[in-house]
């Protein structure tokens, strides 16, 4: 029974990246309406993972209640849910203890996105002034899960039901892709040029990976994202050379000239040379590029907040995208003509 245990809360875990991936792509975009319905979702889910029945949102009783969100008067416990991680949030939150209506209560700061590390300055300032260690009072995903994991099975399997399903999440994977790529996109500096560098397609891309000797775990990861790739080229022109940018000028290409200085070649051989010029370097020498796709691919995926969704592993998808328009690896000259 223990695989569907983990199984649920892997799912829960999934839906926890998403969301946090989808309010940081709100966030850039100064829209806080995400953030507001998560104060009404994360009190349903703690009410359900503590059992604490009376836990409310203060907003619907006093709209704009400064610097608390959740109340449990049982408990004795108050709750921000912020996605505001400066020390003056921190400090602005903490002064609701000052409240003669929370005498004798705890606080708690539930950050949506990350969890800030505060400077030492901040921690000794909060502890001399309130008399609460900072790490006592913040959490996030990652105590959130371990919460969850402490409860039956019964319990985590009827938590994901209610709450971390398709169901009731209403992500899709075309928007879970899109969601993913975004996020990415939103972290990398904004580029002039929305022109696509890449002049031609391969439709088949079954040869593409035989002509690159690539290996079989590779091809089983491929029959899946192949089958996604169109969702991410479907992104508008900037945000695809936004992509493009980082998974081939920058990733791709130094994985490649990594590959290319054990076949002898320098830094001074290999410093100004294009993705382009690589590639017919590489076809040239006919390389085995398993090793550069592994590399592409794990780069990728770490900087990912989403990297799962479904059974569609979107690292994959994202580089797969690349590969297919002939950006990442390289052709023979006759496949090359066919295909453009």
């Amino acid at each position: 029974m223990a695989h569907i245990r983990k199984k649920s809360v892997d799912k829960i875990s999934h839906y926890l990246s998403v969301l946090k991936a989808d309010l940081e792509h709100h966030q850039q975009l100064n829209d806080l309406s995400l953030n507001i319905s998560s104060e009404n979702f994360f009190r349903d889910v703690l009410r359900y993972v503590r059992k604490w029945n009376d836990l409310e949102n203060l907003n619907f009783f006093e709209p704009c209640a400064k610097s608390i969100d959740l109340v449990s008067k049982d408990k004795k416990t108050i709750i921000q849910v912020t996605s505001t991680t400066t020390s003056a949030k921190l400090y602005s939150s903490l002064e609701a203890l000052k409240d003669s209506r929370y005498k004798n209560y705890t606080i708690e700061i539930l950050y949506l996105i990350d969890i800030p590390n505060f400077s030492k300055g901040t921690v000794n300032l909060v502890k001399s002034e309130f008399g609460i260690d900072v790490s006592d009072v913040i959490f996030g995903r990652e105590k959130l899960i371990k919460e969850i994991e402490n409860l039956d099975q019964i319990e985590i399997e009827e938590l994901q039901s209610l709450y971390f399903s398709e169901r009731t999440m209403r992500y899709t994977e075309n928007s879970v892709l899109q969601i993913a790529c975004k996020n990415l996109i939103d972290k990398m500096p904004s580029v002039n040029n929305t022109s696509s560098n890449s002049t031609y397609r391969i439709e088949e891309a079954s040869k593409k990976i035989k002509i690159n000797k690539l290996n079989e775990e590779i091809k089983k990861f491929s029959s899946v994202a192949l089958d996604y790739t169109s969702i991410i080229l479907s992104l508008n022109n900037l945000d695809l050379e936004k992509l493009h940018d980082f998974v081939v000028k920058d990733i791709y290409r130094q994985c490649v000239i990594s590959r290319l200085y054990d076949e002898g070649y320098t830094v001074s051989d290999l410093k100004n040379e294009s993705f382009e010029s690589l590639n017919d370097i590489c076809c040239a020498l006919e390389l085995n590029m398993s090793e550069v796709v592994v590399n592409v691919h794990n780069r990728i995926k770490s900087e990912l907040t989403i990297k799962d969704f479904n059974g569609i592993h979107i690292p994959w998808v994202i580089l797969f995208a690349f590969f297919e328009i002939c950006d990442i690896c390289y052709l023979k000259g006759d496949l090359n003509d066919n295909a453009k």
